[in-house]
């Protein structure tokens, strides 16, 4: 019972901890920031261009309830109905099986978007797995770029393959590389755009009506995963031609995991210059992020980057676009 006790204690002492801290970040107070963190996670609907004609399939969305989500191209973005009934189970599971389609949340849709991939570029996912960034980089392509879709874990790279093929992607390697560490040399300067969706602390998918969901979750760990995502951006960095983009995305809350990245990359590399999004989607609310703790963020940050706080159907989420110059 004593230990029971104590991790009960624990997890309410880091909840404390987290709304206080998220309060000061999102700029509200920790009731607010309780009420969004208890929403349930809402998923949408990517249909994949590259199985199937979206529009074949659009009258029996409506049907179902769907929302069809008016910034995603091609009738390929739908929100889920508001009550997920056994029929709308059955579809999902018979699309997903098919590869017609893939259940995300909408703000993942976002970097792949920003990204751009055109056909005939050297693209690269540099964290794929378990692959539904990398597949919509295909799709969005219509299967014309040339994407290295890379994961340092066998077992997730396995599982990023196998959604690959049912997904229909092709011109994809997958490759096994720890990209913490600096590329061979004739890995320098290959690609025309690199999609960096860093591995993060998660803060966006933190649930108060899952008290375990904290259990990962601390100061240090964020620390941790901010030097990791500093050497994968440095690592990006260098295989990105001149010219080039970078897309940088995080699904979560903590400034030293997405403004101070940034702000610590953009000082040692004069090569580097953020470039607005080309769009926001018109119903999301951002918020941006002037200063934390002792440091003043550059106002090119605040200003050129997308901050998501928690809000139906989007998760919380950071995304980046750089550009390299000669």
């Amino acid at each position: 019972m004593g230990k029971r006790t104590s991790l009960e204690q624990k997890r309410a002492q880091k909840w404390q901890q987290f709304l206080l801290r998220t309060g000061q970040i999102l700029q509200c107070s920790e009731e607010a920031v309780a009420t969004a963190m208890s929403q349930p996670l809402q998923q949408s609907l990517r249909i994949n261009n590259l199985v199937v004609d979206p529009s074949s399939i659009t009258p029996q969305l409506q049907q179902l309830g769907y929302t069809e989500v008016g910034w995603m191209p091609h009738q390929t973005g739908w929100q889920r109905p508001a009550v997920i009934t056994e029929e709308v189970r059955q579809f999902e599971d018979l699309q997903a099986a098919s590869g017609t389609c893939y259940v995300q949340n909408a703000s993942s849709w976002l970097p792949p978007l920003f990204l751009q991939p055109r056909p005939g570029e050297r693209v690269l996912d540099m964290c794929a797995a378990p692959g539904g960034k990398t597949s919509h980089l295909a799709a969005l392509s219509d299967n014309a770029a040339h994407i290295t879709a890379n994961d340092n874990s066998r077992h997730r790279l396995f599982k990023l393959t196998q959604n690959l093929r049912r997904l229909g992607v092709i011109n994809t390697e997958c490759t096994l590389r720890d990209m913490t560490k600096p590329p061979r040399e004739e890995m320098i300067e290959q690609y025309d755009a690199i999609l960096l969706d860093a591995p993060c602390s998660g803060e966006g998918l933190l649930q108060t009506t899952q008290p375990k969901s904290i259990d990962t979750w601390s100061v240090a760990h964020i620390r941790r995963l901010a030097h990791t995502q500093k050497l994968l951006l440095s690592t990006a960095w260098s295989q990105l031609r001149v010219g080039g983009r970078l897309v940088y995305s995080t699904c979560t809350m903590a400034p030293e995991e997405n403004e101070l990245v940034l702000h610590h990359f953009l000082r040692k590399h004069s090569d580097a210059a953020l470039v607005t999004p080309p769009f926001a989607p018109p119903e999301l609310q951002t918020h941006s992020l002037p200063a934390w703790n002792t440091i003043t963020i550059a106002s090119t940050i605040a200003e050129h980057t997308l901050r998501i706080p928690p809000q139906p159907h989007y998760e919380a989420f950071f995304v980046a676009v750089l550009q390299k110059s000669s």
